[in-house]
């Protein structure tokens, strides 16, 4: 199977989007939209938690709708982004991942006078595909498309209307062959319409 490339994680974010708000009577359907994009970078919790471990990079776009009279929000998101390859028994570490996620999330904000924070947790596909060992090197990861779960915190800040910036941390779980706990903190911009 083909790597997802960003643009087709994209596409299935959007419509694992467009499925859920169409789902909602007419009278609770999002009034509120945003669409954004930012880059990340992200740490393998199997690994070091210290800032420096931090060592594979990411990027992501979203589409969002705030349910209308109420402070929920859904979410589709396509991410790209790296992780470290697993260590086997001699303490090895087999070659780098690339993986293409497509999500959906629920989230609840708390609007503040100059900010927004809030949680968002969801459900998503994983596509998990290795680079090419060098020689010698363990090939521990496999290639599969496989299901996740994932859960973050999020800060909104209002720049200048339509505009906001936010920071997010999240975890995932990625439950591939050898399951891979990611934690990504995130930066990016958002325009409202």
């Amino acid at each position: 199977m083909k790597l997802l490339s960003p643009l087709r994680t994209s596409a299935v974010s959007a419509s694992l989007f467009a499925a859920c708000l169409g789902a909602l009577s007419p009278e609770a359907r999002a009034q509120d939209f945003a669409v954004g994009a930012g880059g990340m970078i992200v740490n393998d919790i199997g690994h070091e938690t210290a800032l420096s471990s931090f060592a594979r990079a990411g990027g992501y776009v979203f589409f969002e709708g705030v349910v209308d009279g109420s402070d929920v929000v859904l979410q589709a998101r396509g991410s790209y982004f790296g992780l470290r390859g697993s260590k086997d028994e001699n303490d090895v570490r087999g070659p780098e991942l690339n993986v293409g996620a497509a999500t959906v999330s629920v989230g609840y904000l708390v609007k503040q006078s100059w900010f927004t924070g809030g949680l968002y947790g969801g459900i998503g596909g994983y596509s998990v595909r290795p680079e090419d060992a060098a020689e010698g090197q363990p090939v521990l990861d496999r290639k599969q498309t496989v299901f996740g779960f994932h859960g973050a915190v999020v800060g909104i800040f209002r720049l200048a209307r339509p505009w906001d910036a936010r920071v997010e941390r999240s975890g995932h779980i990625i439950k591939s062959q050898i399951d891979h706990k990611p934690v990504m903190v995130t930066g990016g911009v958002a325009y409202r319409f």
